[in-house]
């Protein structure tokens, strides 16, 4: 039953999803000087009159469970990196294992002091996040089929998550003497996306016959997966992905204070974060159903690859695992609300050090972080910075970050994890942010 593989990659492909997220940015909440620390903290704004940030790009990409490392094994014949099935299932990967992407566009941000104690912000984001989990009975029957597998139940139930969004913020910033408070208002708008509020998918082979037990509970639901079928330029590409009738609303809070050379700052990032997805297609597949095989070659003849894309084969698994289609499906969607708790101390006017505590929580599942950093400030006008740092469960993370104003001109660039660079493979996360505005 070998061919059993391609069963298992349209049930992954067709009922993705397990909703989990994994955004967090520590280097750029200490880069006070550039108006893009203000998304980690609404009441955070460079000491300027107009300041109007360009567009940037964030992108993270990781996996608390493994590294590249553990996936591949040099080849003593090429002495090339390959997949090394054995040592994956022999034990390098958890039996549930997590991998997360996040990609964020700002397309700008503004913000512009209407008083000497009052400034308004305005700005919009795009946000993709695609995850998956991958379970190892699911990849060691993908790679060696299901003969260890013969009388015995697999949990081959798989998952991912994919979720495009559309953000529009407008806040507000007040300064007292020592104390800035800020907040934000955010319209929320669904692209498109998938959600699977249950994922159970076990397995049970006969070792007496050729039959497959499924026991199943499985419900995914997808909005909007064709919104981009037809765009042919940039300007359908706006039109496309800008606003839809998937709607929500979150809050950004947060505040600072000043004591002599110490600096406080507390904020909670998308508080009471929902958006309200409808008119999708909903996928289900519930119950305990059997698949009678009455040859290995007629097991082998019903799950050919050749046949995915066809009808029989798509009536056949619905008979086989009992899935059904319906529409018009809806589903209430939470975003992850992020805390940031840090201050910084001015050693001298040139060196400020600073540690910050992280947390997110989402969908009762809690993520926390931790963080020191150092910041060299030269001329007023360029900005290093070291960051330290415990995220995934390691604290092996070295950032850095680095902002310069060039006139009116303002540039930087940030990442939490700077080793990545010149060791991916043994990596478990790699992100960064990088960007420019127009100060004045």
């Amino acid at each position: 039953m070998k061919r059993f593989t391609v069963l298992v990659c349209l049930l992954t492909t067709l009922f993705a999803s397990q909703n989990a997220q994994a955004q967090q940015e520590q280097s750029l909440n200490f880069m006070t000087d550039v108006w893009q620390s203000n998304l980690t903290n609404p009441a955070m704004l460079p000491s300027k009159k107009f300041c109007l940030a360009l567009p940037s790009v964030y992108f993270n990409l990781s996996s608390p469970d493994f590294t590249v490392n553990d996936l591949v094994t040099t080849s003593p014949e090429t002495g090339k990196k390959r997949i090394y099935v054995d040592s994956l299932i022999a034990g390098k990967l958890k039996q549930q294992n997590h991998l997360t992407a996040n990609i964020n566009v700002q397309t700008f941000g503004l913000s512009v002091a209407v008083s000497d104690n009052l400034s308004l912000t305005l700005s919009h984001s795009i946000w993709a996040n695609p995850s998956v989990y991958l379970n190892r009975d699911l990849l060691k029957i993908f790679a060696k089929g299901n003969a260890d597998y013969l009388g015995k139940t697999a949990n081959i139930g798989s998952s991912g998550n994919g979720e495009i969004r559309s953000e529009f913020g407008l806040g507000a910033v007040y300064r007292l003497e020592n104390i800035t408070v800020g907040a934000r208002v955010k319209l929320q708008y669904g692209i498109a996306a998938m959600f699977t509020p249950s994922n159970k998918l076990d397995v049970t082979f006969s070792s007496a016959d050729y039959s497959m037990r499924f026991q199943n509970d499985y419900d995914t639901r997808a909005f909007q997966l064709d919104r981009f079928n037809n765009v042919t330029n940039v300007q359908d590409l706006i039109s496309n992905g800008l606003t839809s009738s998937n709607t929500g609303i979150s809050f950004d809070l947060g505040g600072t204070m000043k004591l002599g050379k110490l600096n406080l700052a507390a904020s909670l990032i998308d508080l009471g974060g929902t958006i309200n997805w409808s008119g999708g297609k909903q996928y289900t597949s519930r119950g305990d159903f059997t698949y009678k095989g009455r040859s290995q070659k007629d097991v082998d003849q019903f799950f050919n690859v050749d046949s995915l894309n066809s009808k029989s084969f798509r009536d056949t698994l619905s008979r086989v695992i009992g899935y059904t289609e319906t529409a018009n499906a809806t589903y209430s969607q939470s975003l992850p609300l992020k805390i940031y708790l840090s201050g910084t101390y001015d050693v001298t006017e040139m060196l400020r050090v600073g540690g910050m505590f992280y947390m997110e929580s989402y969908n009762g599942e809690t993520k926390t972080g931790l963080a020191i950093d150092a910041t060299v400030s030269l001329f007023k006008i360029l900005h290093l910075g070291a960051t330290f740092g415990l995220r995934n469960k390691a604290f092996n993370n070295l950032g850095a970050h680095l902002s310069a104003k060039l006139g009116p001109v303002q540039i930087f660039a940030v990442t939490d994890n700077v080793l990545t660079v010149f060791n991916p493979y043994d990596a478990n996360n790699a992100n960064g942010r990088a960007g420019l505005a127009l100060v004045f």
